[in-house]
């Protein structure tokens, strides 16, 4: 595992952009969030990811957020605990001082995976729930979208 995407094919596979500039967006902001959370020691930056989010999810109306987040969570739906040790060792790549995806969003640590093999999958899943409602959260505080009665964002 390294932090070369010449020889790290899931930290290339990652970093590349989607189709959709919103989708990797939300993409990075999700995997910035887990990837942080989740390699240890490392620590997440909150305040350059939610820079990031307000300049590249925050503008989206509501049907671009929800396109941007089915697409880069269908990303991500093949994650599992092999692409977090690999993305792990590449940190630096990815959101170290000169990242690619966010600049300084985590610290390197050790390169290595937190958590146990089982429960990864279900971890991701949730963090992507979560980013996801937070995003909407704020929106909604913000006035931003009038909803319905029984319409959520995502």
């Amino acid at each position: 595992m390294t932090n070369d995407p010449s020889t790290n094919y899931f930290l290339r596979k990652y970093s590349a952009p989607l189709d959709d500039p919103a989708a990797t967006a939300a993409r990075k902001y999700h995997a910035a969030r887990v990837i942080g959370a989740e390699c240890q020691p490392s620590k997440l930056n909150n305040a350059k990811v939610e820079a990031c989010r307000n300049r590249t999810i925050d503008p989206l109306t509501p049907e671009q957020l929800k396109a941007a987040a089915f697409e880069g969570g269908s990303a991500l739906r093949s994650f599992n605990y092999q692409d977090l040790a690999h993305l792990c060792a590449g940190i630096d790549y990815q959101f170290g001082p000169k990242g690619l995806l966010i600049e300084g969003a985590v610290s390197a640590g050790k390169g290595e995976p937190s958590i146990p093999l089982i429960r990864e999958i279900h971890i991701f899943d949730c963090r992507i729930s979560q980013a996801i409602s937070q995003t909407a959260s704020i929106r909604r505080k913000r006035g931003e979208q009038s909803y319905s009665a029984g319409s959520t964002l995502v």
